[in-house]
């Protein structure tokens, strides 16, 4: 049962600094959610337009080295602009990598193995 919890823990940390290190400059990451279920994440990103929130999901889905192969496969879902608010949000929805770094039982088998 714990290899089964385990399997499942990601480090939302280093998901986090690396979905930002491929976000261009103006475009902020607003929420994370996650289905483990589908072991997919929904990015809810904020940019001052529509132009900004598209070249955030083209860098996503095309920088697989960059996000050290996160993600499998990435889908955007919508972009909403408010003209009274300004600004726009995009829903961009990625699958994981399951054999990613990223799940806690695959970074420290990768750890133990090193040392």
């Amino acid at each position: 049962i714990a290899v089964k919890l385990l399997e499942n823990q990601l480090l939302f940390s280093k998901i986090i600094r690396t979905i930002g290190s491929v976000l261009p400059p103006g475009v902020t990451l607003g929420t994370l959610d996650y289905s483990a279920e589908d072991e997919v994440l929904t990015l809810n990103v904020n940019g001052a337009d529509q132009r900004l929130i598209t070249t955030a999901f083209e860098n996503i889905s095309s920088s697989q080295e960059k996000t050290d192969n996160l993600f499998t496969k990435a889908d955007l879902l919508k972009i909403d602009c408010n003209s009274l608010e300004g600004g726009c949000t995009g829903s961009i929805v990625v699958l994981l990598n399951k054999n990613s770094e990223f799940y806690l039982i695959n970074n420290a088998l990768k750890e133990k193995g090193q040392n």
